[in-house]
């Protein structure tokens, strides 16, 4: 059986709005999976636990004055 190879003049062409779509939509991507690592890559490699200081903030128990309730 002969096997038929598509040259560039009978193949189909995409549209210039999808490659750059597709561009874009893999940027997007790989920008939050890059995001995330740097998050969540010292918990996973054991550099640090999930519930070790995460520095937002909030003051846990910080603004308590010692002795009132």
């Amino acid at each position: 059986m002969a096997s038929t190879v598509a040259t560039d003049e009978s193949s189909e062409t995409v549209a210039g709005w999808h490659r750059k779509a597709a561009v874009a939509a893999g940027a997007v991507c790989w920008f939050w999976i890059m995001y995330r690592a740097k998050q969540d890559l010292p918990v996973m490699l054991g550099m640090r636990h999930p519930w070790e200081g995460h520095g937002h903030g909030d003051g846990h128990g910080d603004d308590h004055a010692h002795g009132e309730h």
